[in-house]
């Protein structure tokens, strides 16, 4: 009973999959005996299905999730490794994913008879990250990395229009198979290094014959995973897949699947553990990152493009705590990775809500697109939504109270401690950089008036969870304490184990 127990959060991914796809070949299958009438009907009725199944069922692993977080131990012959680290992770995953079903929900820019699979794809993705986090073994984390990506891949054609969503799909794809073939070929050398594919018994091998190659071989393997977090030079998808996908895809891209790439990321780096020029290899690309993410964001007039650099900057915000490769910067980027996504999810609750305001592109179709502009008056057409805005964009910039203060300067903190100070001046500029366009976008939605705007009349629902992430996200930074100690042990854990 204690395996099941181990594997209970994946277990429930499995079965929220599966009952997406049974409401696929059921109730949206396609038939020839019935008239268009009747087909269309079956599949507004799949997709009104398929929304509830998938809203709840992620709310049901969430709970699995949060009573399997004492787990420990190994499961598929030491292939797999179920700790406080990962566990916690799930449970930050199973919430990530709950909070982008429930963005998708009633998307008008899905096709209807599209709407099942794609919640199928964003399930089997989330499930792919969870197996990511308890990967001990090379062969099984590549496996998993690719499941997590290629849901991805297929998720963001599938909107409603042509041309330009294919085209940011075939370069998502492209890039994605590029990195993907990288970060094998430095795994191939690893084993080749070390005789095996275990993670731990490859980083002790590497530990006691540190090389140039091994050098080599870890930053080569660790590229598949910075194309999922979109750190420079990785991050040539990120716009363009943010700006035409559908705003759930994109939410769920932005936000949950960056928490699945950090991580990753955390568990690929022990292998790397005492190779020592990885500070450098990660200390130069958190500059790259945060420099060119934050110098292309200023010139963005599209919000989700804008978010799109902006990761790019966040992403090397986040290779400030993994460079030291200790404890304490570990904790750091765990710690404001979830706050990361609490303030995604929040910018993205307001986009979905003034997408639905917007008139369609040419042809009749739902835009995916939302400029700025379309911000203008939001104090006045929702004051919670204004609200929600203002908490995200100011957590990414790192004003007190929220989580992304503090969660940057635990970052700093712990580059500070690696002797990282001149990193921490840099990532300080850039910061500063950074207020200016978040602060465009704060002022379309709280200086500009409303006149001539669309009237914006956001449901209860989503009143609340634009209350209620807000407040989470202020909680999360007005009381570390609650938060950083468990991450902290499941670091020392992680380390250690």
């Amino acid at each position: 009973m204690g395996l099941y127990l181990r594997f209970l959060p994946e277990l429930g991914m499995l079965g929220l999959a599966l009952a997406l796809f049974l409401v696929s070949v059921t109730i949206g299958g396609e038939s020839d005996a019935l008239d268009e009438r009747r087909r269309d009907e079956r599949r507004r009725t799949a997709a009104y299905v398929s929304d509830r199944i998938g809203l709840l069922g992620s709310v049901g692993v969430l709970v699995l999730a949060a009573l399997a977080i004492w787990q420990n131990g190994t499961l598929f012959f030491d292939a797999y490794r179920v700790g406080l680290f990962s566990q916690l992770v799930k449970i930050v995953l199973a919430a990530g994913l709950v909070g982008a079903m429930w963005l998708a929900r009633d998307a008008r820019n899905i096709p209807v008879r599209d709407r099942p699979e794609f919640l199928l794809f964003m399930t089997l993705s989330t499930l792919g990250m969870m197996m990511l986090v308890s990967a001990d073994e090379l062969i099984t984390f590549y496996v998993v990395l690719e499941l997590s990506a290629y849901c991805l891949y297929i998720m963001v054609p599938m909107a409603s229009g042509h041309g330009s969503h294919n085209e940011a799909s075939y370069k998502y794809f492209i890039y994605g198979a590029t990195t993907s073939a990288v970060s094998l070929y430095g795994m191939t050398i690893l084993y080749g290094l070390a005789g095996t594919t275990s993670i731990p018994a490859i980083a002790a091998a590497l530990g006691a014959a540190p090389s140039t190659l091994a050098l080599a071989a870890v930053v080569l393997a660790i590229t598949g995973v910075l194309f999922k977090l979109a750190v420079f030079p990785f991050h040539f998808w990120a716009p363009d897949v943010y700006q035409v996908s559908t705003h759930g895809a994109a939410a769920f891209i932005a936000a949950t699947s960056k928490v699945g790439a950090v991580a990753a990321l955390l568990r690929l780096l022990l292998v790397g553990a005492d190779v020592e020029q990885l500070y450098w290899v990660l200390g130069g690309l958190a500059v790259l990152s945060m420099t060119f993410g934050n110098l292309a964001a200023i010139a963005q007039k599209d919000l989700k493009r804008l978010l799109a650099y902006s990761g790019v900057a966040q992403g090397g915000y986040i290779l400030l705590g993994l460079m030291g490769q200790d404890s304490a910067g570990y904790t750091a980027a765990t710690y404001y990775t979830i706050g990361y996504l609490a303030m995604v999810l929040l910018c993205f609750l307001v986009i979905v809500e003034v997408g639905r305001t917007l008139p369609e592109s040419e042809g009749g179709r739902p835009s995916n697109v939302l400029p700025i502009s379309a911000l203008d008056g939001l104090h006045q057409r929702s004051p919670v939504l204004a609200l929600a805005l203002l908490v995200g964009l100011l957590g990414m910039a790192g004003v007190p109270p929220t989580a992304g203060f503090t969660g940057k300067w635990l970052l700093f903190k712990a580059a500070i401690e690696v002797e990282a100070f001149w990193l921490v001046l840099i990532a300080g500029i850039n910061n500063t950089i950074a207020i200016y366009y978040y602060l465009i976008v704060v002022k379309a939605a709280y200086v500009h008036g409303a006149e001539g705007q669309p009237r914006l009349e956001p449901g209860l629902m989503a009143k609340m969870a634009g209350v209620g992430v807000s407040l989470a996200v202020v909680f999360l930074g007005v009381f570390p304490q609650w938060v950083v100690p468990a991450l902290d042990r499941a670091m020392n854990a992680l380390l250690g184990g």
